[in-house]
């Protein structure tokens, strides 16, 4: 049998009539269980959450809400005559002959409540609500809002204008403190901030302070100004919601976090203490009143802040499960987030901070000595955990990182410069007919009238080479001072050329040839005569 295209549509149209009443029950169940609210006024007086005979929730409720509103028009009909009356098939509540609303047993239980009870309750409240809607309508009325409206406008300006008061009482207070009590003798605080620092974050916060104290009161006044008009109580409330809610949540928030609080707190006050404990022991090992073995006094200072870094990341360790939001998948993707770029970006300063520990305990070299790291001779000015400074004689300050520092020669001028004298050497070519003892005595001689060259231990001469056309004189003196060293070098070498001058010997440097005939000797002549 061969189906053709109008089959097919029939097929399909009785397909979707056959699921449209299948799902019937369902969205009628749907639809006749919602319940709906009975306003009058923009009061909110009960909900009806069953079907009345042959209408739904929402249809019963719009009956019952304009029949009460034609009843509270009439003013000739007094709410009193409102009155309820049992029947088989519930409760009806009536306004005088006019029927206006039926409270059926299966609304009672939807309200887990006595039918009658239920009946009476919807009554009193619909009453209450006609009385306050007629009292609206007066004069009296009226001027008692516009009254009270007034009288919340002026509480609310003088509690602005008092709290505008307080904050300038309290700045001006936290002023005159500031000069009498801080400024001469200084505190823990002022060591960090200076007094107009503290000054103007105290003001900031009296301002913030100011600003949610008066929205907090010009929620209330909005709230209560609502109030005073009729219909308006379910504003006012959704208005005190919008600010309050979250500050209700907030207090309820911190009132659960106490606990962990504390805990945080006592965390934070062991760590401060043990490290105040590690800092006065390290301190009393750098003045020499604690004597430990192999202990340098200059490893304390260091030390000390290694160990209150590993005080304070074994804190943060601990407290670190109780901090408000530490278990919610946000902090946690933040802090993996945190983790990955300080991994990626941070290798190589991970590497300075390293290699800056082992040339702390190294000692390789101390602030103020004369050092050459790679191509670079000065002073060291100042070292940390990341880079060392050096001050060159030319005032020019070099940082070098710790890394390239431990990846060349370090050779340090000072280090043994105070106890054992460094070593200070230069050299001169004399030529052969020189006597060897008089360059010894002329370089000696110069080394007596150079400044800042010890005599004990004596300096000494060396002859270091026996070249093809002279002789390589090594001359060797000590110095206690290395940061001077170059000053030394200069007037040492000046005063070798003024002696060598004055004997009338000759620096072969640089090298030099002269025409011989081969009849003359290069054995010194003694005496040799003076040319004419």
């Amino acid at each position: 049998m061969r189906l053709t295209a109008k089959m097919f549509q029939f097929f399909a149209a009785f397909r979707a009539l056959a699921l449209s009443l299948l799902l019937l029950p369902v969205f009628s169940i749907s639809l006749f269980s919602q319940p709906a609210p009975v306003r009058f006024h923009g009061q909110l007086l009960f909900e009806i959450r069953t079907p009345t005979a042959d209408l739904t929730p929402s249809e019963a409720a719009g009956l019952a809400a304009a029949r009460l509103e034609a009843f509270a028009a009439n003013r000739s009909l007094s709410s009193s005559t409102l009155h309820v009356e049992p029947t088989p098939n519930g409760h009806l509540i009536h306004a005088g002959a006019s029927l206006l609303l039926l409270v059926t047993p299966a609304e009672a239980a939807a309200h887990q409540r006595d039918a009658a009870a239920l009946a009476s309750d919807w009554l009193t409240r619909m009453q209450a609500a006609i009385d306050a809607h007629r009292a609206t309508n007066s004069l009296r009325f009226w001027l008692g809002v516009a009254l009270r409206l007034c009288l919340y406008t002026l509480l609310f300006a003088l509690a602005v204008w008092l709290l505008n008061w307080l904050q300038l009482r309290a700045r001006a207070f936290a002023d005159a403190y500031t000069q009498t009590h801080l400024a001469d003798r200084g505190s823990r605080i002022l060591s960090l901030f200076s007094p107009s620092t503290l000054l103007d974050g105290l003001a900031n916060l009296l301002s913030l302070t100011r600003w949610l104290l008066i929205l907090v009161l010009f929620n209330f006044y909005l709230n209560y100004a609502i109030r005073l008009f009729p219909g308006t109580g379910e504003i006012s409330r959704t208005l005190g919601s919008y600010l309050l809610s979250p500050l209700y949540d907030l207090g309820g928030a911190l009132v659960s976090y106490l606990p962990s609080l504390f805990f945080v707190l006592l965390v934070a006050l062991i760590a401060n203490y043990l490290i105040r404990l590690s800092n006065f022991v390290f301190i009393k090992i750098a003045r020499g009143a604690i004597l430990v073995e192999g202990f340098y006094p200059d490893w304390a200072v260091p030390t000390a802040k290694l160990v209150r870094l590993l005080i304070i990341v074994l804190a943060v360790i601990i407290a670190f499960p109780y901090l408000p939001g530490a278990s919610s998948p946000a902090f946690q993707g933040i802090s993996l987030f945190i983790g990955v770029l300080f991994s990626l970006g941070s290798s190589s300063t991970i590497s300075n901070v390293i290699n800056g520990v082992i040339l702390t305990y190294m000692r390789a070299f101390q602030i103020g000595d004369r050092v050459k790291i790679a191509d670079t001779i000065g002073d060291v000015t100042e070292k940390n955990l990341l880079v060392t400074r050096i001050q060159t004689f030319r005032n020019e300050v070099v940082t070098v990182p710790n890394s390239q520092i431990m990846a060349t020669q370090i050779l340090n001028y000072s280090l043994l410069a105070r106890e054992k004298r460094l070593i200070l050497y230069t050299a001169v070519t004399i030529g052969y007919d020189a006597p060897w003892r008089q360059v010894h005595q002329l370089l000696l001689a110069a080394a007596a009238a150079t400044p800042g060259v010890e005599q004990t231990p004596a300096p000494f001469v060396w002859q270091r080479a026996l070249n093809d056309f002279n002789i390589t004189y090594e001359l060797n003196v000590h110095t206690a001072d290395a940061r001077r060293m170059f000053d030394t070098y200069s007037a040492l070498h000046s005063n070798i050329q003024d002696e060598f001058n004055r004997a009338g010997v000759e620096i072969l440097s640089p090298n030099y040839h002269a025409l011989r005939d081969g009849n003359a000797s290069t054995i010194p002549v003694r005496p040799r005569p003076p040319v004419t």
